[in-house]
C-alpha cells in the first residue's frame, strides 16, 4: 500500500521543513505547503490528513473554509495548529469542520498520532473501495 499522504501547510519553514522529514520517518508522504495553497494540494492530491497553521500569510480559518465548503474535500482529515492556546480558537476551527486542533509547540506524540490518524484514514477508505468494488460486481453479474 502506498504511504498514506500529509499536506503540512504553514509559513515558517523551518517548522513545515521538521514536520517533514519527522513525517517521512513515521511513514508518510508529506507534501510541504509555505504558500498557503492546502485547499488546492488537497484537492489535487486527496491527502489522509491536512495539518492547517492558523496564522499564516492566508488566515487558516479562512482556508479551512473554503477546503470545507468544496464537496471533494469535505470529509478531509483537518489537524489545526496554533501558536495561542485560545478556546475560542479551537471552537471556531472545530465548528468549520477540523478533525483537532492542536496549540504549538508539538510535542512527539503530534507526529505518532498524525501516522496513526492518517493510517486509518487510508485504510477506511480502502476499505470504502473494495466494498464499492464488489457491489458494481454484484450488480453487473445481475
Amino acid at each position: 500500500m502506498d504511504s498514506p499522504v500529509v499536506v503540512i501547510s504553514d509559513d515558517d519553514e523551518s517548522m513545515v521543513r521538521l514536520l517533514e522529514r519527522q513525517a517521512s520517518m513515521a511513514g508518510l508522504w508529506a507534501v510541504p505547503d509555505l504558500k498557503s495553497e492546502a485547499v488546492q494540494l488537497t484537492t489535487l492530491l486527496h491527502p489522509a490528513v491536512v495539518v492547517l497553521d492558523v496564522f499564516q500569510s492566508k488566515y487558516g480559518l479562512d482556508l479551512l473554509r473554503e477546503l470545507k465548503s468544496d464537496p471533494r474535500n469535505k470529509d478531509v482529515d483537518v489537524v489545526m495548529v496554533s501558536g495561542i492556546p485560545a478556546d475560542v480558537m479551537r471552537d471556531s476551527c472545530m465548528a468549520l469542520g477540523a478533525s483537532d486542533f492542536v496549540c504549538k509547540p508539538l510535542d512527539a506524540t503530534f507526529l505518532v498520532n498524525l501516522a496513526r490518524r492518517a493510517s486509518q484514514v487510508c485504510s477506511t477508505r480502502v476499505k470504502a473501495q473494495s466494498r464499492r468494488k464488489v457491489a458494481e460486481r454484484k450488480t453487473a453479474d445481475s
